[in-house]
């Protein structure tokens, strides 16, 4: 990540969930966080969403404190020039009435070129986890009736794309811990994209197009595709 950041113009680091493993607890923050991400962190900020394993502790209440968290669901805007990216965070671990309105109402605020929206548990998977039907029954629907353009999930520990109507949908799992394996689809859109690999995502944006690229630990381009 550090070698793929000094080629490319970086705003900002932002993490799927599943920070601390395996239980959220502040006496692995030293392990999980400071020392991984030190060199980025100094001078990036580090938006994240709560992974299942980060809820395991306290509700993860600590480790919001610890990286400053604005709070479970929370709104962040990206402006550099002619370009506005707006991310939404969500905590997927409660798929609540409350988070569907907030989601509801940031979507239909603003005129952001790019809108992403980021939480743990994935849409759809054809892994160990598979779909997250709360998460389907309750944000699909919004994230696909506004247009979102990229949705970012963890959970499975692997890469996956898929793409229903306008929005691309991600499943970034590979961030460290062992891989799952990629298996059978069931109620998922078609598979456009996967790989057993550790990987992280580079997202990149101008007016006209935005870039996600899934990168390996090993430098090499897993899956590029480009939105327009």
């Amino acid at each position: 990540m550090q070698n793929w950041a000094g080629t490319h113009h970086v705003d900002a680091l932002l993490e799927a969930g599943d920070i601390v493993y395996p239980d959220g607890a502040p006496s692995r923050f030293a392990a999980t966080i400071d020392a991984p991400y030190a060199t980025l962190r100094a001078s990036l900020p580090f938006w994240a969403a709560l992974g299942n394993h980060d809820v395991m502790w306290n509700n993860g209440n600590d480790l919001m404190s610890y990286i400053s968290m604005p709070g479970r669901s929370y709104e962040k805007l990206i402006t550099n020039g002619d370009v506005t990216m707006q991310l939404l965070v969500l905590d997927s671990n409660d798929v609540s009435a409350s988070q569907t309105a907030w989601l509801e109402t940031k979507l239909s605020s603003g005129t952001p070129r790019w809108r992403i929206v980021m939480f743990h548990h994935p849409v759809w998977s054809c892994s160990s986890h598979g779909n997250t039907q709360a998460v389907i029954d309750a944000w699909l629907p919004v994230l696909t009736a506004h247009n979102v353009d990229l949705v970012i999930t963890g959970h499975d520990h692997n890469y996956q794309r898929f793409q229903q109507a306008n929005t691309t949908f991600v499943v970034t799992g590979g961030g460290g811990m062992p891989t799952y394996a990629i298996t059978g689809c069931t109620s998922t859109p078609p598979l456009q994209a996967s790989a057993q690999r550790h990987h992280f995502l580079g997202i990149e944006a101008t007016s006209s197009t935005l870039t996600m690229t899934a990168v390996a630990r090993t430098g090499e381009t897993l899956d590029q595709i480009s939105l327009n």
